[in-house]
């Protein structure tokens, strides 16, 4: 992998540790949240690869995720996420169509009064 590309892959999904070492090499951390932009980009990935829809359960035990963080990142991507049946352990297709039906989001928006 050329300097340029890793720099670029460094800068994006991990953030410099403010503990460098002695000889001026410097960490990089990789926090949740990062974790979670990565993992949205490689199913995004795979989603564009496979036409759209693809079998799950490869991709899972590669990174080592369970079904719940899986699933939810993938509802979150506006993918319909279903169980493929008689199989153990359960194994998830995922699908993504259009028209996107993205989650609805957790805030909840106050009412505001009228002045009358």
């Amino acid at each position: 992998m050329s300097d340029t590309a890793q720099q670029m892959i460094l800068s994006r999904y991990t953030t410099p540790d403010v503990h460098a070492t002695c000889d001026g090499h410097v960490s990089h951390v990789m926090s949740g949240r990062l974790r979670d932009k990565l993992l949205c980009h490689i199913l995004l990935l795979a989603l564009f690869i496979d036409n759209f829809s693809f079998d799950v359960t490869v991709l899972q035990k590669d990174l080592q995720l369970d079904n719940t963080r899986i699933g939810e990142r993938l509802r979150a991507l506006g993918c319909k996420v279903s169980v493929v049946a008689g199989t153990k352990p359960t194994a998830l297709t995922a699908k993504l169509t259009i028209p996107l039906s993205l989650p609805k989001s957790a805030k909840k928006s106050r009412k505001r009064k009228r002045n009358t």
